[in-house]
């Protein structure tokens, strides 16, 4: 054999160059399953419990759209998310609309105006404007403010008056419009409130619309400005040199139809109420009476934009109509708001310019409300309609929005939002500060159980009772509040902040200083 070790020679040669190849080509293979450092990472198992691949872009998107945190919106307005257990996206702009209250944490608002949530478990969102407002002891974290605070065991304070500024020859008109919180005898001369209400107990007589045992927030308004009390459109014989009120009791933005078709029931009208622009019809028809006759309305300028427009709240009683037919609230609040849009556009274009627009206030904590609710399930912990006040707060955000963008649209104007709903509150929580006794229970209705109210059985009707002090309770008669508390409630508008800018800095406005 000439190669005796040929093949032994040639093994060992392929075992050189199988160990050169694998230590070669070993090292490239092992980075198919390295990190990855590029700007995304995708995650290993998307459909699973694992942790998402972090992104490092601007926005990052939840893997799975349950109790993660949804996307954040940094536009100028932001609509609430559907309720349920996520966390609601936050809003960096002026105002933010709240989401249903659950067990997350509501949205923050930067704004000069917080809307609290519906009190819970949950931490209630801060507030920076001139009022804090305490809840009810137990496991919620009150609102905190950095500015006049309220301290929620304080003593009793002194009265407040509405005459803390000096008000008097700032305007010498106002013009009102509204609801029964602002009416001041249009329903009762029309002859659409029911008999019970027209005649109800002495104590109420003194109203002027037999609603309240006393002045109205609008009645404490005039005093303020050293103006006579306004007197309602249908009083014809009257004379309306210092401004005339158009508010109707109960009045509503439904449609006729509405009232045919579904299940709405009407408190205190006979028949179906008049509509909400019947108050727009009616300052129409005051404008021609005062000889403005052109379509432009540049007529009446001088005259009207010098005075004041004061609108009340609009939808208390609407709210309480739908309770068990199958109109959504969200609906209703749509409505409710787009009417008092349609308001201003119509004062602006007759020359307005200085409008003060309240918000409503939490009639959840009405009796009306509660007693509509039947399981204790639906209260709050303050013993208020949950729902009820939701859909408020709901309204009120809304509102804010659209106040704010007729102000951008008429910078020369001063339109102020005055809330109510805080007004109230401050008021509810600090009964003892504002010499009150009484939060929930009404000073006249029937007698027994729990809230002194039926609705079957309304104040001035047979059987029924007022109390002796009514300036020691808040609810008059259930859906109506006291003269004491339109007092309270009128000096936090004027002058202690809850208006939006303030009602001193519109004065200053008008005063040109």
């Amino acid at each position: 054999m000439l190669y005796p070790h040929l093949p032994l020679t040639l093994f060992f040669c392929f075992c050189l160059f199988f160990s050169f190849s694998y230590a070669h080509y070993k090292p490239h293979c092992d980075c198919s399953s390295a990190h990855n450092n590029s700007h995304e990472n995708i995650p290993t198992n998307p459909g699973g419990n694992s942790s998402p691949a972090h992104n490092n872009t601007h926005e990052n998107i939840p893997t799975k759209p349950g109790n993660s945190f949804p996307p954040q919106n940094n536009s100028h307005e932001n609509i609430p998310t559907k309720p349920g257990n996520s966390f609601p996206p936050q809003n960096n702009s002026h105002e933010n609309i709240p989401t249903k209250p659950g067990n997350s944490f509501p949205a923050q608002n930067n704004s000069h105006e917080n809307i609290p949530t519906k009190p819970g478990n949950s931490f209630p969102p801060q507030n920076n404007s001139h009022e804090n407002i305490p809840t009810k002891p137990g496991n919620s974290f009150p609102a905190q403010n950095n500015s006049h605070e309220i301290p929620s065991n304080s003593s009793p304070a002194q009265d407040t008056s509405t005459k803390h500024n000096n008000y008097i020859g700032c305007f010498h008109k106002v013009y009102a419009f509204g609801d029964s919180y602002t009416d001041t005898g249009n329903a009762k001369l029309v002859g659409g409130l029911k008999v019970n209400f027209t005649q109800s107990t002495s104590i109420s007589a003194k109203s002027k619309n037999g609603l309240c045992d006393g002045h109205l927030v609008v009645d404490f308004l005039c005093d303020a400005l050293n103006l006579p009390h306004l007197p309602p459109f249908q009083s014809t014989s009257i004379n309306f040199t210092s401004g005339v009120n158009f508010a109707i009791a109960g009045s509503t933005i439904l449609p006729k139809e509405k009232f045919s078709m579904q299940n709405i029931t009407n408190l205190f009208w006979k028949g179906i109420p008049l509509n909400f622009q019947t108050q727009i019809d009616w300052f129409n028809k005051l404008k021609q009476q005062m000889g403005c006759t052109d379509k432009s309305g540049k007529s009446c300028k001088p005259e009207l934009e010098n005075a004041l427009f004061w609108i009340g709240s609009v939808g208390v009683s609407d709210y309480a109509r739908i309770q068990g037919s199958s109109l959504p609230t969200r609906w209703l609040t749509q409505q409710s708001v787009d009417q008092v849009s349609k308001l201003i556009e119509a004062l602006l274009g007759s020359g307005a310019k200085y409008i003060v627009v309240q918000g409503l206030p939490p009639i959840g904590c009405l009796p009306l409300h509660i007693s509509l609710c039947p399981l204790k399930a639906a209260l709050d912990h303050m013993g208020c309609a949950a729902a009820v006040n939701t859909a408020v707060m709901v309204h009120n955000q809304i509102l804010q929005r659209r106040l704010e963008r007729f102000r951008r649209l008429n910078p020369n104007c001063h339109i102020l939002y005055a809330d109510y709903w805080n007004a109230y509150l401050t008021i509810m929580m600090n009964l003892k500060k504002y010499q009150f006794e009484e939060a929930f229970k009404p000073c006249c209705g029937a007698t027994g159980g729990p809230l002194n109210f039926n609705l079957h059985s309304l104040c001035g009707s047979p059987g029924t009772v007022s109390c002796n002090n009514p300036s020691k309770f808040i609810s008059w008669d259930g859906i109506h509040l006291t003269e004491a508390m339109n007092q309270k409630v009128t000096d936090l508008f004027l002058n202690q902040g809850f208006c939006q800018p303030s009602f001193s800095e519109l004065v200053k406005s008008r005063s040109g200083m």
